[in-house]
């Protein structure tokens, strides 16, 4: 008689090599409407078995944030420069993003800045 054990979903995901995200990753100034780079490509884990390890990442923003000047892929993690915002140095030298990971099955969820 052989026996499965099923995943119990206790695992929250994991962003990899956190400390490599915090850099500041340059873009040229102007707007990208269409083919718009990977500025940045985050990786996350999750040790649960599927579905419970399925994870999905996202951006938060917080309330009072109108501008949103990134998007990033829901399944892959890279990151790119909105169609909707134009990127002008002289009026904002840099953008800050908040990358957030969460499991699709369950609200286990990691952040970085």
């Amino acid at each position: 008689l052989l026996t499965g054990i099923a995943d119990v979903n206790n695992n929250k995901p994991e962003f990899r090599e956190c400390e490599t995200y915090s850099h500041i990753a340059k873009i040229e100034e102007g707007d990208y409407k269409v083919n718009a780079p990977v500025i940045l490509k985050v990786v996350a884990t999750d040790e649960d078995s599927p579905p419970n390890g399925d994870i999905v990442y996202s951006l938060y923003y917080s309330q009072s944030e109108s501008r949103k000047p990134f998007v990033i892929n829901p399944e892959t993690g890279e990151l790119r420069p909105s169609p909707f915002v134009r990127f002008d140095r002289e009026q904002r030298a840099y953008e800050e993003v908040t990358v957030k990971v969460s499991k699709i099955s369950r609200s286990l969820e990691a952040n970085i800045i």
